[in-house]
C-alpha cells in the first residue's frame, strides 16, 4: 500500500502484543484477499493498534505532548489484561473497555486536548459518510470540542483490521475473521504519526508502563 503520513496529526495508542499483532495482520490480509480492501495491516506501517486519542498538534507543541504523556505514564502499571475478540458486524477486533483503560483514555484526553491544533482540517464527518457510518449529534459535539468523534462516552476501543472498498460486502468480510479470543497486557503508550484511514504509519515515541 502507498505510504501517506499526515504532518502534525497523531494517534496516541496502545500497541498490542506480538501474538495479537500477528493475528490482526493475518486477518487483515485474509479479508483483502477475500473481498478486497483499501487497508492491509503490517509490522512496519499500518500497525495494528488501539487508539486512545487522535489529535493534531503543531510541531512547536510536540515535545510538550510527549512530556505530558510521560507524566501520565510515570509510575503507572497497566491494571489487568485486555481481551480481544471479533466484532459482530464490523471488520474490527473489539478490545475490552476496562475501568483502567477508560480512565487512561480520559486522563490522556484531558491532558492533551489543550494542545490540539484547532485550525487543522477535520475530515471525520466526510470520511464516515463515505463509508456509510452514522454521524450522531454527540459525534459532532466531540469533533468540535476534541477534534475526534470517538472520545468520552463514545470511546470504543478496538483494532481496525481493514477498510472495505465496498461496504456491501461486510458480511462476507466478517466470515473470514476467526472467532478467537486473545488476552494481552499493555506495556506502553505510543505516539504514532497518522496516515490514510487513521492508520499508524510511524512510531514517534514509545513510553513504557512500569513492569
Amino acid at each position: 500500500m502507498k505510504f501517506e503520513r499526515y504532518k502534525n496529526y497523531y494517534d496516541i495508542v496502545i500497541l498490542p502484543s506480538v501474538e495479537v499483532r500477528d493475528f490482526a495482520i493475518a486477518q487483515s490480509r485474509a479479508i483483502h484477499e477475500h473481498v478486497g480492501s483499501d487497508l492491509v495491516l503490517g509490522k512496519r506501517s499500518f500497525k495494528p493498534h488501539v487508539s486512545l486519542y487522535h489529535v493534531a498538534v503543531k510541531t512547536k507543541n510536540l515535545s510538550e505532548m510527549i512530556w505530558r504523556l510521560r507524566a501520565i505514564v510515570r509510575g503507572q502499571k497497566a491494571v489487568g489484561s485486555l481481551s480481544v475478540q471479533r466484532y459482530e458486524n464490523q471488520p474490527h477486533l473489539a478490545v475490552s473497555k476496562t475501568a483502567w483503560l477508560a480512565q487512561l483514555h480520559q486522563t490522556v484526553l484531558a491532558a492533551i486536548n489543550p494542545l490540539r491544533d484547532k485550525s487543522f482540517p477535520n475530515t471525520w464527518k466526510t470520511n464516515w459518510a463515505t463509508y456509510g457510518m452514522t454521524v450522531r449529534a454527540i459525534h459532532l459535539k466531540n469533533i468540535r470540542n476534541y477534534g475526534s468523534p470517538v472520545v468520552g462516552a463514545m470511546f470504543d476501543p478496538h483494532i481496525t483490521l481493514t477498510v472495505l472498498n465496498d461496504v456491501t460486502v461486510g458480511a462476507k468480510a466478517m466470515d473470514v475473521i476467526l472467532k478467537t479470543t486473545y488476552q494481552f497486557i499493555p506495556t506502553a503508550i505510543t505516539i504514532c504519526q497518522i496516515g490514510k484511514h487513521h492508520s499508524c504509519q510511524r512510531v514517534i515515541v514509545t513510553i513504557p508502563f512500569l513492569v
